[in-house]
């Protein structure tokens, strides 16, 4: 075969194919999907001694294009995805593993208790913890005013203990009033009161705090403990056969 006709069959073989991924793309964008675009470049380059028409400097990338029905969604490229199974999200997510605690504050004359689960120690020194608290919550409210806080762990078959604190517990004197329960609790060096029977107990001081979703992270570092057990065990989600996450 000429080498002549050998290139012109190239390049048209080479502009049909651009062609048809335009066509796609557009397509995929009427859709509102998510399209593959390859875009080429040609250059001539001796080979062998002969002189052939090849495509060079192939970028591929892929196109995220907004979707109704998808608010809050991101792109591509480590972002949120549009698309992600909503119920695949809520499985894998509750894989995380959480104990259950019971957080107090104390502001001025304002004082909290409420059961938490998404805590976790993020830092050996200083010895710093992560909190996720509910945003409309009497416990947030005082820590925003910059309430000292203390967190009681709770040890297995203390499950009576955390359901005290699901919903709104007033503190009268020294104690916690549940709906079927009384909270008996000693007073920390910082003021804030922390569980009585609770195996163990922190005191924190808030350093950071992140409000960007419908629970603020809150970052607290470890100011003094109390440990009333000599091996304590801690209560879980799973003992109680609870989910909370995802």
């Amino acid at each position: 075969m000429a080498e002549g006709t050998t290139v012109k069959n190239i390049a048209r073989s080479e502009s049909t194919r651009v062609a048809r991924m335009r066509s796609q793309r557009a397509a995929a964008r009427r859709t509102g999907q998510v399209a593959s675009s390859v875009v080429g470049s040609l250059a001539l380059r001796d080979v062998m001694g002969g002189l052939w028409l090849r495509p060079l400097g192939y970028i591929h990338h892929t196109l995220a294009v907004v979707s109704e029905g998808h608010p809050g969604g991101r792109g591509v490229g480590g972002e949120r995805n549009r698309y992600m199974d909503a119920a695949a999200k809520k499985t894998a997510l509750r894989l995380i593993p959480y104990g259950l605690y019971v957080l107090t504050t104390k502001a001025g004359d304002s004082v909290s208790g409420a059961t938490v689960n998404w805590v976790s120690q993020m830092s050996f020194e200083p010895p710093l913890l992560a909190i996720g608290v509910k945003k409309e919550t009497k416990s947030f409210a005082n820590i925003k005013a910059g309430a000292d806080m203390a967190i009681s762990f709770l040890g297995t078959g203390q499950g009576n203990l955390a359901f005290a604190f699901f919903g709104d517990t007033p503190f009268q004197g020294s104690e916690f009033v549940a709906k079927d329960l009384r909270v008996q609790t000693e007073p920390s060096a910082s003021g804030v009161p922390v569980l009585a029977d609770a195996p163990a107990w922190a005191t924190l001081k808030v350093t950071d705090l992140v409000e960007r979703g419908d629970h603020a992270v809150v970052v607290a570092e470890v100011t003094d403990v109390g440990l009333r057990a000599e091996a304590p065990q801690a209560l879980t989600l799973k003992e109680l056969n609870l989910n909370y996450g995802g």
